[in-house]
């Protein structure tokens, strides 16, 4: 015995925008779907995520592409080898061992613009080492008035900005240099002159 199947307007008998729930009735197909609703459930975790991740790793129609993937990764292994040149990262526990601050005064220090700290795990943070002046045991003056300066940035851009050149080909020197030697306005300077030149 075949069944009925029922005609269109059957289906659409005595619903209107307020007593349709379509979205509660079927299932979107997946070409349906955006980019990124396509990937619900899909990613694990994503250990920075403020980093302006989406609009770099896919391409116009949403794939990630190799290129994509391999400079992103060329990308991270500089930005590593960045910071492990400039001396490294503190964790949490031995910033408060070094300026002697409780947790709660890291963190209020942090959202003043007084430290510079980017994440490197659901729930940690890294401290770039040369933010800070071992012989008074505290951070080098430059760094709260640059942080200020440059709030609209993300860390690792501003992180990327200070130990990046700014002249390569004279003496190779950088905006943290600048900061370390006192010389904060020009450092300031030129991350105006930077911020100015970005698309």
């Amino acid at each position: 015995m075949t069944s009925k199947r029922p005609t269109e307007k059957e289906l659409l008998k005595g619903l209107d925008e307020r007593t349709s729930h379509s979205d509660e009735l079927t299932q979107p197909l997946p070409q349906e779907l955006t980019p990124l609703a396509r990937l619900k459930g899909s990613v694990k975790r994503y250990d920075r995520p403020t980093d302006p991740v989406w609009d770099e790793w896919f391409d116009s129609e949403g794939r990630a592409t190799e290129d994509l993937m391999t400079e992103r990764l060329v990308g991270r292994e500089r930005f590593a080898r960045l910071i492990e040149d400039s001396g490294g990262i503190w964790l949490l526990p031995e910033v408060l061992n070094f300026l002697k601050f409780t947790e709660s005064e890291v963190r209020d220090r942090l959202n003043r613009n007084e430290l510079l700290a980017f994440t490197i795990g659901p729930q940690s943070l890294g401290f770039p080492r040369f933010q800070f002046d071992d012989e008074n045991r505290c951070v080098i003056v430059g760094v709260k008035p640059f942080l200020e300066e440059t709030a609209s940035w993300d860390p690792v851009s501003q992180i990327r900005f200070l130990l990046v050149p700014y002249q390569p080909e004279s003496n190779g020197e950088t905006p943290l240099d600048l900061l370390q030697r006192g010389e904060t306005d020009r450092a300031l300077e030129l991350a105006r002159l930077y911020l100015e030149q970005r698309p």
